[in-house]
């Protein structure tokens, strides 16, 4: 089933500052995915890493570069339409460089139906927008028909991961993804999904939610 919905990110909020600015111009060119290009222009980086993972939605990048440096085996791409993000991780990247990672900055809705399948072994969806309102259901990223094409991008056994501080998304969210057949809470205990994953990267986003009191969910579903 083709995805007929786009996913409502903003793109920028603010004026990015002239440094910033350069490194959208220079530096995010060689890490650029082209949905236009054979592989999207990276054959390369695909023949090298036999493990990919994706994040949807990296924010600053915080949690996407420190699992990229964590990682240097494995291939991330990372999906932030909101260019300030971009322009933030690609700050980061200055001093903390990797070779093991390509960005789309664009909607990862173009782009999931177009990445090698069964080649993934983990993705991740951090704080994506709740849209909790019933008559936003729609713009939901975890949502029957982009569940069916995480289940093709994942390995068996591949990791789904989100968190959120939202409980109304909580709610909406779990229901989907256990009604998916393919996909498996792993929770045993509260704890669970009251506390961080062992190889958790907190970001800005998470911390400003716990200064005001919200509560957070880490949730990991595994592929059948």
């Amino acid at each position: 089933m083709r995805i007929t919905h786009r996913s409502y990110a903003r793109r920028c909020a603010r004026g990015l500052s002239a440094r910033r600015a350069r490194l959208l111009s220079s530096d995010l060119l060689p890490l650029r995915l082209d949905v236009d290009k054979d592989y999207f222009g990276h054959p390369a980086f695909f023949e090298r890493f036999a493990e990919l993972r994706l994040e949807i939605g990296f924010g600053a990048g915080e949690h996407l570069l420190e699992q990229a440096v964590a990682f240097p085996s494995i291939g991330f791409i990372g999906c932030e339409p909101y260019m300030n993000g971009v322009a933030s991780l690609l700050a980061k990247m200055v001093s903390t460089p990797v070779d093991n990672l390509l960005i789309f900055p664009s909607d990862a809705l173009l782009l999931l139906e177009m990445l090698p399948v069964g080649r993934f072994t983990a993705l991740y969806l951090l704080f994506p927008d709740p849209w909790y309102k019933r008559r936003h259901r729609r713009r939901r990223i975890l949502r029957g028909e982009v569940l069916d094409i995480f289940a093709r991008l994942l390995k068996e056994d591949g990791l789904l991961r989100w968190a959120s501080d939202e409980p109304r998304f909580v709610a909406s969210s779990l229901a989907a993804c256990c009604a998916h057949p393919c996909f498996c809470w792993s929770a045993n205990t509260p704890a669970d999904w009251q506390d961080a994953p062992s190889d958790w990267c907190e970001t800005r986003y998470e911390r400003k939610a716990r200064e005001h009191g919200r509560e957070i969910c880490y949730v990991n579903f595994l592929r059948y």
